[in-house]
This record gives structure tokens, sequence and C-alpha cells, in this order.
């Protein structure tokens, strides 16, 4: 396991800057980490298993947005933890794009669909660890990290 070390200073000054964040600069990051998570997205599906990961301190910048939006895209399920974030990205995803969205809840043991998967997205809330326990080494993970929390 990896761990970053941030101080309080850190912490606050990057908690002001996201709440002072512009909508225009929401929508600029938000564009970038969505070509990001593209290009990854591509470069997976090229291969049979692994991790593409972008590892971020930053908050309010469109990262979850910009997943829902290739989740759409290339129509891969985010897997995620508990019902509740499932039914929020779903919603998400219907209202701001008029799309369907897939997830799947990494926490149910007897998901029949997590079988099925070979290639998932995951937002920052979401372990690789926890994946891989659910889905198996042999699943390709796309997605966001944090560094405020397990990677």
């Amino acid at each position: 396991m990896e761990q970053l070390f941030i101080t309080d200073e850190l912490m606050m000054a990057i908690q002001d800057m996201a709440k002072n964040r512009s909508k225009a600069e929401v929508i600029k990051h938000s564009d970038r980490i969505y070509s990001d998570l593209k290009r990854l997205t591509e470069e997976a599906l090229k291969y049979k298993n692994g991790e593409w990961l972008i590892k971020t301190v930053d908050r309010k910048i469109g990262k979850t947005y910009a997943l829902i939006k290739v989740a759409c895209e290339y129509q891969i399920p985010i897997a995620v933890k508990g019902n509740d974030l499932c039914r929020l990205l779903e919603r998400e995803a219907k209202e701001e794009l008029g799309q369907l969205l897939q997830t799947i809840n990494v926490n149910l043991l007897n998901d029949r669909r997590l079988s099925r998967v070979d290639i998932v997205l995951k937002d920052e809330g979401t372990p690789v660890r926890l994946i891989r326990e659910r889905l198996g080494d042999n699943v390709r993970i796309v997605g966001i990290c944090s560094f405020f929390g397990e990677w």
C-alpha cells in the first residue's frame, strides 16, 4: 500500500481552491480529464488486464462527470461501493447526458454481472483492491484515484 502525506496547510489550500473554482475552470479541467480517461480507456481495450489510473489531489474538477461521459460513450460500467452511489451516478448520467449508465456495486458478493465483466471504470471512492477481490485479476481497471484515500 502506498500513502501520500499532506500537511494540514496544503489540505486547507486545496479545499479553498476548490471552493473558489469557477464553473468555467471546472469545465476546462473536466474536459482534460475526459480526454485523458478516453485515451486510457482506448489503451486498456488493447490488453487483457491491468490498471490505467489518474491520481490527483484536486477537488471539484469534474472527475466524476468525465468518468460518467466515458462510461456512457464506451458502454463500460462504473464500479462503485453501494447502491446509493449507483443510483446517484445513473441519475446524473440520465439528467446531464440523457444516457443510461451501467454501474456495478462491488459490495454485492452475489451480483451475477460481476463474473461477466472484463473492464470497469472506477471513481476515487472505490479501491482497486476491492475491485480485484470481487472481479478477479483479469479485469481491466480505468479510472481516478484520490491521494486522500486508498487507491
